[in-house]
């Protein structure tokens, strides 16, 4: 498929239509980058240069941005905490639907759980403790060259089998 053409202009639309509820501000902060604040706090989203795909982080005043992969990790449900250990750091889409289905599970989760990240430093200690722990846990083995490439390869490749429904729903391609 094509690059999407005015990429922050279409977010921006379906962002205002999905967080209708909340008071939010929208800003362009690049043609490929937009960010969605509620008081001060919320997203970047950030869209990957000739490829149809996003990464999207958790901005949170006085600590360094979260990929919303590593939150998902820690709290998602039983599905995509799965489809999340395996996968690599961008949500890909192929239409524009995809990506509403992908703006569409961001709100669904915010409601569910990502607004109480923004309440509770807990939840943020809780993920880099986890992934502190992790790198402790990968650096006692060694892995040759071969393995490193082979587990990025698979990793992307399943990543790229991740898509969204339009009303949010998570499932593989």
């Amino acid at each position: 498929m094509n690059e999407i053409k005015n990429f922050s202009q279409i977010i921006k639309i379906k962002l205002r239509e999905l967080f209708i509820d909340y008071k939010i501000s929208i800003k362009s902060i690049s043609k490929n980058e937009i960010s969605i604040y509620i008081d001060n706090e919320g997203f970047i989203i950030e869209k990957t240069r000739y490829e149809n795909s996003i990464k999207i982080f958790l901005h949170k005043k006085n600590k360094a941005d979260l990929m919303l992969r590593s939150f998902l990790i820690i709290y998602g449900d039983a599905i995509e905490k799965e489809y999340f250990v395996k996968s690599y750091n961008k949500l890909f889409f192929d239409t524009e639907d995809d990506l509403i289905g992908i703006l569409k599970f961001l709100k669904n989760k915010y409601d569910d759980t990502i607004k109480y990240f923004f309440e509770d430093n807990s939840m943020y200690d809780n993920i880099e403790m986890y992934f502190n722990k992790l790198q402790m846990l990968q650096n006692e083995k060694d892995y040759s060259l071969e393995e490193q490439q082979r587990q990025i390869y698979e990793t992307m490749q399943f990543s790229q089998k991740i898509r969204f429904s339009t009303d949010g729903e998570i499932y593989l391609k």
